[in-house]
């Protein structure tokens, strides 16, 4: 087998190893508060009154417009038939992606780094886990690879079709999240440090036009067509990409202090090492070694027998070393931190971890000394592979798991189990009225959409007293207002971390469904 076709066939048993764990039993871990916000968004573009950019609250636009194909090759007739893995598996196909694009850059990091670099992406603990999660991020790191790999090749040959590429990558990415900024700032601060008009230029192939004005002119117009139709909702909304620059504004306000906030060192520690109470020891550091090293590799090549033996482009190793420090400084200097925000220098970091492997392989001679470094390779991946599986399987919703972020408890399971049943014997069945009273609701819409007749409130603007049979409230929602009318018996439902939810039932109903409550309801406290 030639070449190439061992980097096709490294490639994909990494693919298959990336779907292995990030597809199973993508329902099994209950839906997150920002997932259900934005399955409750695809809704309104797929059954309600379509698309319209929300520059306070959401994101862009991409997760909803790739959902819609998946739910309709699933046939699903209404939001209340969807399920939870019809609107994970587009995060994991774009998990998933990681690994074969790095065909794209196989030139530039050398073919067994590629191959070796998707294998750290395919099990990295984190990358695995936030790739089962409806949020936006596993995208905005798959744009990213896409736009970085398709710049590369075209600044590399100047073909028009890659500057197209990689405008629709970086158009995409701006289609899906604020974050997108970040990005463009550490690639560029990563292009001047590198490719700066003070360096060497970059030997072109012969023949190779030395303008890159045209390339770069069709992708910077490929780019904002791709986001101008997307924020647009496909040309029908011209306020759309206007909102989505504004935005930047609200969330560089959001960015300097919310209850979101951490400390600077909050991401590097999240993968380098973490052993929360009662739990087992979670670390990455394997992927961070060994990224060290392929940063090491590049900027010092000759003490690893020469550039020839680093990967075929040691610049762009240089470029990804310092675009993947730069973004983690980025990162880590905004107080706001929520743990999936780390996909992106950590992916990064999977890159140059694939090169620092790849150069140390070449420079083992010994055949003792191969042995030891291939199980090192091989122990390190698998127990990079034995945490992801552990993570998005038995931990995927348990306090020990630290990518576990204001997680949904599985009890919630238990309140709807407990709403169906005493649906099932109210003459109205599923249009019964639900009123829910609480000042976080979410991922509640997401739980309780096979019901027609749900009301939201506001603690402070709910009606003194509440007539529906079933009354949901938070624990200090249940006061002067929202107060649920007539004799009641109440369960309680861990929500999330010091969150609970309280059922108010109408005794009737309540002993229709299960009889006289002589000891404490499923899921809570006695009556």
């Amino acid at each position: 087998m030639n070449r190439a076709g061992l980097l096709a066939a490294g490639l994909v048993a990494a693919t298959a190893a990336a779907l292995a764990l990030r597809l199973p039993q993508l329902d099994r871990r209950p839906v997150h508060a920002d997932e259900a916000v934005h399955m409750w968004k695809f809704a309104e573009l797929r059954w309600g009154p379509g698309y319209r950019y929300d520059p306070h609250e959401y994101h862009g636009p991409t997760l909803n417009y790739l959902t819609l194909p998946v739910v309709a090759a699933a046939g699903t007739p209404s939001f209340a038939d969807t399920q939870a893995w019809h609107y994970r598996l587009v995060p994991v196909l774009a998990g998933a992606a990681l690994v074969p694009l790095l065909a794209l850059l196989a030139p530039a990091l050398g073919r067994g780094a590629a191959v070796l670099a998707g294998l750290c992406a395919a099990v990295s603990p984190a990358l695995v886990f936030y790739s089962r999660y409806y949020i936006q991020e596993t995208l905005l790191v798959c744009f990213t690879l896409v736009a970085i790999g398709a710049g590369w090749r075209f600044f590399r040959a100047r073909c028009v079709g890659w500057a197209l590429l990689a405008g629709v990558g970086a158009g995409l990415m701006h289609a899906t999240k604020e974050t997108c900024v970040l990005v463009a700032a550490a690639l560029a601060l990563a292009g001047i440090v590198v490719y700066g008009p003070w360096r060497p230029a970059a030997r072109l192939p012969a023949g190779t036009q030395r303008s890159p004005w045209p390339g770069l002119v069709a992708g910077g117009v490929a780019a904002v067509l791709t986001s101008v139709t997307l924020f647009s909702a496909l040309l029908t909304d011209a306020g759309g990409p206007l909102r989505s620059v504004a935005t930047l504004a609200t969330y560089a306000e959001r960015a300097g202090g919310t209850p979101h906030s951490g400390p600077w060192y909050q991401y590097l520690a999240l993968v380098a090492y973490q052993h929360p109470r009662h739990g087992a020891v979670w670390t990455e550091a394997f992927v961070l070694d060994f990224a060290a090293l392929g940063a090491l590799a590049a900027f010092r090549p000759r003490w690893f027998g020469g550039a020839e033996r680093v990967a075929g482009d040691a610049r762009f190793v240089r470029f990804l070393a310092v675009y993947a420090a730069a973004l983690l400084a980025l990162y880590s200097a905004i107080p706001y931190k929520t743990p999936w925000c780390m996909l992106g220098p950590l992916h990064a970091l999977t890159l140059l971890a694939g090169c620092g492997l790849a150069a140390l392989i070449r420079i083992v001679r010994p055949t003792w000394g191969r042995l030891a470094l291939a199980l090192l390779i091989t122990g390190g991946v698998g127990h990079l592979a034995f945490q992801a599986w552990r993570a998005a399987g038995p931990l995927s919703a348990d306090d020990r798991n630290p990518y576990v972020y204001a997680g949904t408890r599985r009890s919630v399971d238990d309140l709807v189990a407990t709403l169906d049943r005493l649906a099932a014997v109210h003459p109205d069945g599923d249009r019964v009225r639900i009123d829910v009273v609480a000042e976080n609701v979410w991922p509640l819409p997401w739980y309780l959409r096979r019901f027609e007749r749900v009301g939201y409130w506001e603690p402070a603007a709910a009606p003194a007293t509440l007539e529906s049979p079933l009354v949901l409230t938070g624990l200090s929602a249940a006061g002067a207002a929202g107060r649920p009318s007539g004799e009641r018996v109440v369960a309680h439902f861990g929500l999330r971390r010091d969150e609970v939810v309280v059922l108010h039932a109408d005794r009737p109903l309540w002993e229709a469904a299960f009889g006289a409550p002589k000891v404490a309801p499923a899921g809570g406290a006695a009556p």
